[in-house]
């Protein structure tokens, strides 16, 4: 996740980190640093 959200503060600084959004069963992982990974950025107003 670190990855995902350096990768973030690059490209998209403006955007604030809000939350990860947790997978549905069907994604369910053994580990969870490697399972699917859906980030909610918000925009400033």
């Amino acid at each position: 996740m670190a990855f995902l959200q350096d990768q973030m503060r690059e490209l998209a600084p403006e955007l604030v980190f809000e939350q990860r959004l947790a997978n549905p069963s069907v994604f369910a992982d053994v580990a969870p640093e490697r399972a699917l990974k859906v980030l909610v950025y918000r925009a400033p107003d």
